[in-house]
């Protein structure tokens, strides 16, 4: 061991011999075109200090909060920290050696989809010292684990390449791999993508991610729409190429089955090159303000907005017109969630023909469609001619939720535009009467159909199979000496379908559907509530008026369900949005039907305490000629009393 210490203290010794004036080149300029993923900090002191400023910041740093964000820190390291586990380092480390930027990387190498690599960049500008000293604590970490060290030079520059040892199953070792170049600190897993990234320390790199148009074109107009205001965050995701990154992380096991990143790809959606935007933290009165740009390269450069030639099969379901977007009046003012925006829907239903069939593996798509019409056992309606023709462009969605807090109290709506309700209304009473797993409940001059779980009824002897469709579940069962078929419950088991207020409307649970016929009094819709006004003004200052998406939160309201959750120690449970995407986040097991809440939320204080911290938000979303612009901005939860 004690000739692997000299070798060590040698290569960092030498590592760190580079010096340096002029603060180090933007990480743009160095990452290569591959680059899926790019975070970027361009200045860490000054992100912590608005970040302190913030409602969420001073909540997150309250003593009561100490014991969860301890855990949660813990639980997100051991699920998500590529830096710690294959560089020996953790962000923490970086606080007192950056002198500028610091970004982070997901690499697709050489555009190899069975390959990825990790990297971050840290302008070290006048703080060498403690780019050594962080150097020597990498090297110490990662003997520990076992690692063997070589050093090497490229272009000029010192290189500590570690060997780690390998893990079960793994067929090639591992590798962390740092450099200091012109006050750039590089750390990376991958040796190849560090040599990569030392030539391009040139006056005119090549090959670079500031090179890729998509990079560049989104980040122009973000910058342009910020009013070249400098961002306390900047990010990018290639979002096809990162969707195959984090595929290829995954075990061969797991990667079987559809490959729902490739039948995207096939059906034109990687159209759509790249997501850019800015994080601006307590600026301008607002608690954040972000500017995302998603760039799709039109094919006719001259049309003034997206259109359906710009994409090809499937893909030109993309067609969100703008347009002077209201939310509707009878949404009642105790919402927490609502968004309203344009769809050309008749043309998806046509358009989305190609994908159907390509998920299926078989041209699937018309016999379906025709056995609406024609199986004996359906609902025997003509959906083109009968629901199709008569629906609008505007869609509506909202949730909130009812206490005491459950595993199913958060509630969703969904409200499509009609052209002809009279017509939808005699289609939907036609197909939900002949379903037996639907009741019929007359509401008022209204009519809503439930839609029940079937599975409470069924004999335990045989297995029916459903399809849930726009109508409800329908199908038949099989015998007893068939192949037996695990049949997973309806996450909604008791939604409910009305037209009312010229919409299609469905809700999760048929209590909403009673509540949303129910009209608001006067001055008690969401349209008249302060905060609800306050975002929609907001948004207008920022340039909302000609849109194609209009989003309202009140994070205090709907995180509610999901924090309650947490703390009762069901989130494993939670059927909340938020809840389902955190218990995906957190499950190691893709089968596992029941996970253990792995994060303790005992320790959280009364809901009460957190929710002065979290403030309403809004959105706004506007087509342009190149692809999508979305504005977005928070207030502070106490100028609602200021």
């Amino acid at each position: 061991m004690r000739p692997l210490c000299l070798l060590a203290a040698a290569g960092l010794a030498a590592v760190c011999s580079v010096n340096s004036l002029q603060g180090a080149q933007p990480s743009e300029t160095l990452l290569p075109a591959t680059t899926k993923g790019f975070l970027s900090v361009p200045d860490v002191d000054a992100f912590r200090e608005r970040w302190s400023q913030t409602d969420l910041g001073q909540l997150v740093d309250d003593p009561v909060m100490a014991p969860f964000m301890d855990d949660l820190e813990k639980q997100l390291r051991q699920n998500f920290s590529l830096t710690d586990e294959e560089l020996g380092i953790t962000w923490d480390d970086l606080k007192d050696v950056y002198g500028g930027e610091t970004a982070a990387a997901v690499i697709q190498p050489r555009g190899d989809e069975l390959k990825h690599a990790f990297m971050v960049l840290c302008d070290v500008t006048g703080r060498l010292a403690e780019a050594k000293a962080l150097l020597d604590k990498i090297a110490a970490r990662l003997r520990d684990q076992g690692a063997t060290m070589r050093s090497q030079t490229a272009h000029g520059v010192p290189v500590l390449v570690f060997t780690l040892p390998k893990k079960e199953n793994e067929t090639a070792a591992r590798l962390a791999v740092f450099a200091i170049a012109e006050s750039q600190f590089v750390a990376s897993d991958s040796l190849e993508e560090t040599i990569d990234v030392l030539a391009r320390f040139d006056a005119q790199p090549q090959g670079t991610l500031q090179q890729l148009p998509a990079f560049r074109t989104a980040m122009g107009r973000v910058a342009g729409a910020a009013n070249d205001a400098t961002p306390h965050l900047r990010w990018f995701i290639e979002p096809f190429g990162l969707a195959e990154v984090v595929r290829s992380t995954e075990s061969a096991e797991s990667r079987r089955g559809v490959n729902y990143v490739e039948i995207l790809r096939n059906q034109g959606f990687d159209a759509v090159q790249g997501l850019g935007g800015y994080v601006q933290l307590k600026t301008d009165g607002y608690e954040f303000l972000h500017h995302t740009f998603a760039y799709v390269p039109p094919k006719a450069p001259d049309t003034p907005l997206l259109t359906a030639a710009d994409f090809k099969l499937a893909a030109r379901m993309l067609q969100f017109p703008n347009g002077p977007l209201q939310m509707p009046e009878w949404l009642p003012r105790e919402l927490a969630t609502a968004a309203t925006f344009n769809w050309k829907m008749q043309d998806a239903f046509v358009y989305v023909e190609t994908l159907v069939n390509e998920i299926a593996g078989d041209p699937i798509y018309e016999d379906v469609i025709n056995s609406f019409k024609t199986d004996p056992y359906g609902p025997r309606v003509d959906l083109r001619n009968d629901l199709i023709a008569h629906i609008g462009e505007e869609i509506t969605v909202a949730s909130d939720y009812r206490l005491p807090i459950t595993p199913d109290s958060e509630r969703l709506m969904v409200a499509i535009e009609l052209t002809n309700a009279a017509a939808v209304k005699a289609t939907i009473n036609k197909a939900m009467g002949r379903d037996p797993d639907v009741r019929k409940i007359q509401f008022g001059e209204h009519i809503i159909w439930e839609i029940l779980d079937p599975t409470a009824t069924e004999a335990a002897s045989t297995v029916t199979l459903k399809i849930d469709g726009p109508f409800g579940p329908f199908g038949g069962d099989l015998d007893d000496d068939e192949e037996e078929i695990e049949e997973e419950k309806p996450v909604f088991p008791n939604s409910a379908v009305t037209v009312a207020y010229d919409r299609l409307i469905w809700t999760s649970q048929v209590d909403f559907a009673k509540e949303l016929l129910t009209p608001p009094a006067a001055g008690d819709s969401l349209l008249a509530s302060a905060d609800f006004q306050a975002i929609h003004s907001a948004l207008e200052r920022l340039g909302a008026g000609n849109d194609s998406f209009h989003y309202f939160s009140r994070a205090d309201e709907a995180l509610r369900p999901t924090y309650e959750l947490m703390r009762q120690g069901k989130m494993p449970e939670a059927k909340t949005l938020l809840g389902r995407f955190l218990n995906q986040l957190f499950s190691e097991e893709e089968d596992e039907l029941l996970r253990e809440q792995e994060i303790d939320a005992r320790t959280l204080p009364d809901y009460q305490v957190v929710r002065r911290h979290l403030g309403p938000g809004g959105a706004y979303v506007q087509t342009e000629s190149n692809g999508w612009l979305a504005v977005g901005m928070g207030l502070s939860k106490r100028a609602e009393t200021e």
